[in-house]
């Protein structure tokens, strides 16, 4: 015979009722008190019902409840919102789900209600007495529920959060879902701002419930409004814009949720006007200093001048060239070349992939890297100290490549600038490069597909139907001759 699970369940003699008896540990005792105000030695609760099942289910979430409360003291952490809720939240779509194969109500459902009610008022989510929330409830002409008053009071916003995440209609709902679905389109560090993004928002509309254009205008506003702080730049709106238009499609429409009723919540906002950084090129001189002259940051981090050498050859950005790999140097027709691969392009087309000559000047450097790693084909050409950050390599380095040019005269870029800065960047190495060879008259075409694909065409079809054109009629050893202008740029190179 099974024995019947009934620990931290008693019934008291001669009755039928299921007591919920849990021990309080001495260490916690202060953060549990009776009405008196004095340390409880155990928590003693009805489950109001003589069915073990429901008594079973009852006694797991107050048990797990405690037990939350009871690791918050511990390692002082006392916001036990989120995870009281989604501890609910839990139950809750259990209970549903039961619920589907009975003839009546469930009846833990409405004990977790009111278990969750009380959590309310034990976390002090609303400031009011009883008497204020009994005013509440009775307003003219009506009457409305005890959470719907608790709600009306709040000023915070804290008890709709709450109840939204317990009953699955917080904001962020359907994220897990949307990040499986999402994360096999972009990148790891992409996918990781974009979460950053959707919870951006929950913090200023935590339901699904409600979301409007309206409410997303007001947002946008309040985000570029000088008034309320230092304005966000436009750009950066439109980045969050474009993850949470893709969020909302994926609970609207795919999703279905019925509390998501408006679907073009997220479109076609006028952006606050705002300052930008626009990207200049480095003039050769600048470029000489940056790869000659050293800092303290360049003398720590000898890779850095490898990396600016590669941009400066190929037109990789930072992280390309991080990527690297001994596979990646490849003969081609009997050019050697640099296999690119790690594009950022290649999140959404495969033409920033790419095989460039390697340039004379480049071909020391790229020797030196080899017979400084093992035969791995997987093996990295630049080795890195630091781990990777979102799935990128360059992290550190990019940093670090801000404080070199810094160190050497060169403005950063002020992430919150009221006035528009020209930018220079690592990733202006590429622009320097490209503009000397169109000086020099090689075609957008050509550049191209030696440098991969900037922004000479409408889309990214174009783009990509051009390259595949290129690489048939672009032979390697024209490549090769056009690239090696770029020695007269470079003309200060060893």
């Amino acid at each position: 015979m099974i024995k019947e699970d009934t620990k931290y369940l008693i019934r008291k003699k001669g009755r039928t009722i299921y007591t919920i008896r849990y021990l309080i540990p001495t260490d916690v005792a202060h953060a549990f008190l009776d009405k008196n105000g004095k340390p409880k030695k155990e928590i003693l609760k009805s489950t109001k019902t003589s069915d073990l099942h429901t008594a079973q289910l009852i006694r797991n979430r107050i048990v797990s409840d405690t037990e939350i409360k009871i690791e918050s003291v511990r390692t002082g952490d006392e916001n036990l919102m989120s995870p009281i809720a989604q501890m609910y939240a839990k139950d809750l779509r259990k209970y549903e789900i039961e619920q589907k194969e009975m003839e009546h109500v469930h009846p833990a459902i409405d004990n977790l209600r009111d278990e969750a009610l009380a959590r309310v008022k034990e976390m002090k989510l609303v400031n009011a007495t009883g008497e204020e929330i009994k005013k509440a409830m009775s307003p003219s002409g009506g009457y409305i529920s005890e959470e719907e008053a608790l709600e009306k009071l709040d000023k915070t916003g804290r008890v709709k959060q709450f109840y939204a995440e317990l009953l699955g209609h917080n904001f962020d709902a359907h994220l897990e879902q949307w990040e499986t679905r999402r994360s096999k389109k972009v990148g790891a560090s992409y996918m990781k701002q974009g979460k950053a993004h959707i919870k951006l928002f929950q913090k200023y509309h935590p339901t699904v419930t409600g979301v409007t254009w309206r409410v997303v205008e007001e947002w946008i506003y309040q985000l570029g409004n000088p008034e309320k702080g230092k304005p966000i730049n436009s750009i950066t709106i439109a980045g969050y814009l474009s993850s949470l238009r893709s969020y909302w499609k994926h609970v609207s429409k795919i999703i279905e949720d019925p509390n998501a009723k408006d679907p073009t919540a997220f479109s076609d906002h006028e952006l606050p006007d705002s300052v930008h950084s626009i990207r200049k090129g480095w003039e050769t001189e600048d470029l000489r200093r940056l790869y000659q002259e050293d800092t303290i940051t360049s003398k720590n981090t000898p890779v850095l001048k490898d990396l600016m050498l590669i941009a400066m050859c190929t037109g990789c950005r930072i992280e390309d060239a991080c990527r690297l790999q001994r596979k990646d140097v490849v003969i081609k027709k009997g050019i050697r070349c640099l296999h690119i691969n790690a594009s950022k392009a290649k999140r959404f087309h495969n033409f920033g992939i790419r095989d460039t000559p390697i340039l004379s000047k480049l071909e020391p450097t790229i020797d030196r890297l080899l017979s400084e790693i093992d035969d791995d084909p997987e093996a990295y050409l630049i080795t890195i100290k630091t781990a990777e950050v979102g799935g990128k390599r360059s992290t550190a380095l990019s940093k670090s490549f801000g404080y070199h040019k810094e160190a050497l005269g060169y403005e950063r870029k002020d992430t919150k600038s009221e006035r528009a800065q020209e930018l220079r960047d690592f990733h202006s190495i590429r622009t320097t490069g490209n503009s000397f060879l169109k000086n020099k008259k090689i075609e957008q075409t050509e550049r191209e597909v030696i440098f991969g694909w900037s922004k000479s065409f409408k889309n990214a079809s174009m783009a990509e139907n051009n390259y595949n054109d290129r690489e048939i009629s672009y032979p390697y050893d024209q490549r090769k001759k056009d690239i090696e202008l770029l020695t007269e740029l470079y003309y200060w190179l060893d």
